[in-house]
């Protein structure tokens, strides 16, 4: 839990809300509930009095014993909301010059869970936006379902039959296939028991045992034509922006008369090995990047781009599905929100993929073998090779994962030599004052001062101590502290 002076110290955070309460709960408290479990999770604290915007003092609360009681009681009551998330753990009461302070945490609910809604009514769900709970639109709602789904690619879709799918893309899937298992003789069956034998045909046990097209195959496989008529907002995009991010130098996209039938697969395959390119041509700043065998770097290239088709919600028409090359970084966005935690993808060992049929016609072809372990892979690599740690922004809407190929004081273009020197310094020896960056570096006062400052404000070193004793810290990523904790754990089990 966190202290009152914490609360009150990150009053702007987001995920903190204050509310006066002085004999029974404020309307707006079950919104927030709503919105915390939705989201983040996050503190309500009770007793606090905001006279002016974000100046708060100590209003305290009356009575507390029986607050707390309703406050239990309502949130057992399925009338009022369907999912308990208190428990006496979350709930610290704090007194402050005789007035009773009490910080209640509201944990986020599982993905499969989700929504929290209010009064037996789904459309009062509330979500956080910023420092504010807002009602849940239909669509967001629509993503909560999704998202509690565990199967939605495996619909069986009525109308749709072999004709619905590019002949190129199967013959091409079932000679990967074959080459991965010869003894599977593949070939040698017709285009329609093959499909059948990889799952992209089901038996719809409900409608007289009949072979039917799963959303799956067809996302897959389908022509653009049969895709659209299920999926009118169906896009894939690949854009290489290196050398010049306002623009692209070539470009892979749904609806292109160049990559007619763009579905999954030849979207895969397409541009797998224009990625792989990327990797093998020289980097315009090439001295200062780090370059490593061209095979681990394909390999983490290979499982984000797995990543990002597997785990795309579909039926999301709002978020593109774009994979971008740029200087130093690759991005790969898709929309639907993670159904792990965000750390644990790239610890790995866990996996709750959103396409579980769509997933398996990767792992026939090789290409996503490794269960719950993508993720893992691509922070491994990139760790091994000292590049600057990925980056994923996962929200309800979107999943963004950003893929460095360079050290970390290679991405930050704009540095000057001096600023580079300070980093690098207080990266190797971890903890350090001015003086001796001064003395070891062999720079100026000015130029140290400068640089710490830069560093300070895009938050790569933190300051701590004061005056003589102030030193100057790298600051490791939350994915970093968060996998030395989980190596950690790991060693005492094994021991």
């Amino acid at each position: 839990m966190i202290s009152l002076k914490e609360l009150l110290e990150n009053h702007e955070n987001e995920n903190i809300e204050f509310k006066e309460s002085f004999i029974k709960l404020s309307k707006d408290f079950w919104p927030t509930y709503s919105a915390f479990a939705n989201t983040a999770g996050g503190y309500i604290v009770l007793g606090i009095a905001e006279p002016v915007p974000y100046q708060y003092e100590v209003s305290g609360v009356k009575n507390h014993k029986k607050l707390l009681d309703d406050l239990f009681n309502t949130a057992a009551n399925k009338d009022k909301v369907n999912h308990n998330q208190l428990n006496k753990n979350n709930i610290e009461i704090f007194e402050d010059d005789g007035k009773v302070v009490i910080s209640i945490y509201i944990a986020e609910l599982p993905v499969n869970q989700k929504p929290l809604y209010l009064n037996k009514n789904i459309s009062n769900t509330y979500i956080r936006k910023n420092t504010g709970d807002y009602l849940a639109t239909e669509e967001e709602i629509r993503r909560f379902m999704r998202n509690a789904s565990d199967n939605i690619d495996g619909e069986l879709l009525d109308g749709y039959t072999i004709e619905d799918l590019d002949i190129e893309s199967i013959l091409a899937f079932k000679n990967i296939v074959h080459l991965r298992k010869p003894e599977g003789r593949y070939l040698a069956m017709d285009n329609s028991e093959f499909l059948k034998s990889m799952g992209l045909f089901r038996i719809d046990r409900n409608d007289g045992r009949k072979w039917k097209l799963t959303l799956a195959g067809l996302l897959f496989l389908g022509t653009e034509e049969a895709i659209l008529s299920r999926i009118p907002h169906f896009h894939l995009d690949y854009l290489n922006k290196r050398g010049n991010n306002a623009r692209w130098s070539d470009r892979v996209s749904s609806g292109d008369l160049n990559y007619q039938n763009l579905n999954i697969f030849k979207f895969y395959s397409i541009v797998l090995n224009k990625l792989f390119l990327t990797i093998r041509e020289p980097f315009e700043l090439d001295k200062k990047a780090i370059r490593k065998s061209s095979a681990e770097l394909e390999i983490i290239i290979r499982e984000a781009l797995v990543n990002m088709l597997v785990h795309a919600d579909y039926l999301d028409s709002e978020t593109a599905i774009r994979a971008e090359v740029h200087d130093f970084f690759y991005t790969f966005t898709n929309p639907g929100t993670m159904k792990i935690p965000q750390e644990q993808f790239f610890v790995g060992g866990h996996s709750e993929p959103r396409n579980n049929t769509l997933i398996t016609f990767f792992k026939k072809m090789g290409a996503s073998e490794k269960e719950g372990g993508g993720g893992r892979e691509i922070f491994t690599i990139t760790q091994n090779n000292r590049f600057r740690i990925p980056e994923l922004d996962v929200t309800l809407k979107r999943n963004f994962l950003k893929i460095w190929l360079a050290a970390p004081e290679d991405s930050y273009p704009d540095f000057s030599e001096k600023t580079r020197t300070v980093f690098l310094y207080i990266k190797e020896n971890y903890s350090v004052k001015m003086k001796e960056i001064e003395k070891n570096t062999k720079i100026s006062y000015h130029f140290v001062r400068k640089a710490l400052q830069e560093l300070l404000d895009l938050d790569l070193i933190e300051m701590t101590g004061k005056g003589k004793a102030t030193k100057y810290t790298w600051k490791p990523s939350k994915i970093e502290r968060f996998a030395a904790v989980e190596s950690i754990k790991n060693a005492i089990m094994k021991n």
